[in-house]
């Protein structure tokens, strides 16, 4: 075991034993400042936390990033609102857009705000559109403070159905909602956190979200290892 990642899930443990010990402050990587320049300023960062959340669900990872975008605004005509979307990665036939949310709101009506936007911002304009060519455009909420369901499960998909008389069949793929609820990943590793744990790249990074951080060199070692190329 890395030496640094010992002296980390060692410290972890002791805290979750004892709580009320002082321990040093952290730095929440949701607040917005903090978040645009961990991600909005890494295309290595912001890929390899979306592609560990798309590999989670099954979904086809992504390639070559584009471009970067943070805290971009998209023009709006919902009572004039202007969808400010925090880091969006526009990558090979995909959009993502990741968002910290620390404040409760209906995840789901932004969620799908955000998407629709998105959806028609990254669309070719023409009147022949060859509809088969829609960018796939999926959301991933990074939720502190507030959970969206009950039991443990803390990754959560939204995907368009068609309910018919025979059951149910997929829809399109091209709006794709996720929920993180980042406070049920600080419950688990407040049970106790192992080295099985910190190995497993979704998990290294919701472990940096949900707990914070003292500095970049705890997240730096935290994620050593962790592909982010």
């Amino acid at each position: 075991m890395n030496p640094s990642r010992e002296n980390s899930l060692q410290a972890d443990k002791a805290t979750a034993a004892n709580p009320q010990a002082n321990a040093p402050a952290r730095i929440s990587p949701l607040y917005n400042e903090v978040f645009l320049k961990t991600f909005g300023e890494s295309k290595a960062s912001a890929k390899a936390l979306a592609n560990s959340v798309l590999r989670y669900f099954g979904i086809d990872e992504i390639d070559t990033v584009k471009s970067i975008k943070s805290d971009a605004v998209e023009p709006g005509a919902v009572g004039l609102k202007s969808s400010r979307c925090d880091v969006v990665l526009v990558a090979d036939e995909k959009v993502i857009d990741l968002e910290a949310q620390r404040r409760k709101i209906n995840y789901d009506n932004k969620a799908l705000f955000y998407a629709a936007k998105l959806l028609v911002s990254n669309t070719m304009k023409g009147e022949n559109y060859d509809y088969e060519k829609l960018p796939q455009v999926i959301v991933i909420m990074l939720i502190e403070g507030h959970k969206m369901f009950k039991g443990d499960q803390f990754a959560t998909i939204c995907r368009m159905a068609w309910e018919h008389e025979s059951g149910t069949s997929p829809g399109s793929d091209r709006v794709t909602l996720i929920a993180i609820e980042l406070d049920k990943v600080a419950e688990a590793y407040n049970k106790g956190i192992t080295e099985e744990v910190l190995s497993d790249e979704l998990n290294a990074w919701l472990y940096v979200l949900a707990r914070g951080y003292r500095d970049q060199k705890e997240v730096d070692e935290l994620i050593k290892g962790v592909s982010v190329g």
